[in-house]
């Protein structure tokens, strides 16, 4: 008997759960008695109870699942792949983010009489997935040195501003600034029954850059509300991604 390894013809089948392998590889599969099999039949399916099974035979599967802040650990043993249909996902509270581009130099000194600071929204969301208006507004105090300052809701927390220094190349001086571009806020609100709430937001600011021209500075944030599965999909790295309402 003679093994063929070798890459077949890829075509396109119509189902989204199909996979097809590329070099030498194989899928993993078991039929939940303790067995395991090798193979690189690539027709596979979710069953009722939301397990990714081999189309003919009803193979389980095997990978490994994300845990819940969505890493993959290829390293760890491989499981039963099993995504439940309707699966819901809770809310996550915000608790980092990102700042990149660029900050227009060429504001000026800040003026409370000319407003002239420079405004960044980031989305913010609570652990029961209520968005937030969170604001950072970039206050030039003198060349090359910002005040960045968190809003909240229209609040201004004053004592949770942090000092940025850019050299005169324009990238962020990290040993200069504050606690090396890394700003770390506590803030709160006042929800139902005046119960306050407080969250620690870490906003990563090392990638900005301040030079005379428009400012693009753009904002990434973990956090999201809660949802219900809707689909799923696979890319092309074989990776299972869902889409939630």
């Amino acid at each position: 008997i003679d093994r063929l390894m070798h890459d077949g013809q890829v075509l396109a089948t119509g189902r989204n759960t199909d996979l097809a392998l590329l070099g030498d590889a194989m899928f993993i599969v078991s039929d939940g008695k303790g067995n395991t099999y090798y193979t690189q039949d690539g027709s596979f399916e979710f069953d009722g109870a939301g397990n990714y099974v081999m189309t003919q035979t009803g193979n389980y599967v095997m990978g490994w699942m994300a845990d819940e802040e969505g890493n993959i650990s290829p390293g760890s043993a491989v499981t039963n792949i099993t995504i439940q249909s309707a699966q819901g996902m809770a809310a996550k509270a915000t608790s980092k983010a990102q700042l990149q581009g660029n900050i227009d130099a060429s504001v000026g000194i800040y003026d409370e009489a000319k407003e002239n600071s420079t405004q960044v929204s980031v989305p913010l969301y609570d652990a029961e997935g209520t968005m937030w208006e969170l604001t950072y507004n970039f206050r030039q105090t003198s060349p090359d040195v910002w005040s960045v300052v968190p809003v909240l809701d229209g609040v201004s927390y004053e004592e949770e501003a942090a000092n940025l220094v850019f050299t005169g190349d324009g990238e962020l001086n990290l040993e200069e600034s504050d606690n090396e571009g890394i700003i770390e806020n506590v803030i709160y609100w006042i929800g139902e029954d005046d119960v306050v709430t407080e969250q620690t937001i870490t906003v990563d600011v090392t990638a900005l850059t301040q030079y005379a021209g428009k400012t693009t500075v753009s904002a990434d944030a973990n956090g999201y509300i809660a949802g219900t599965l809707q689909s799923v999909y696979l890319d092309q790295s074989g990776t299972i991604m869902g889409s939630y309402t």
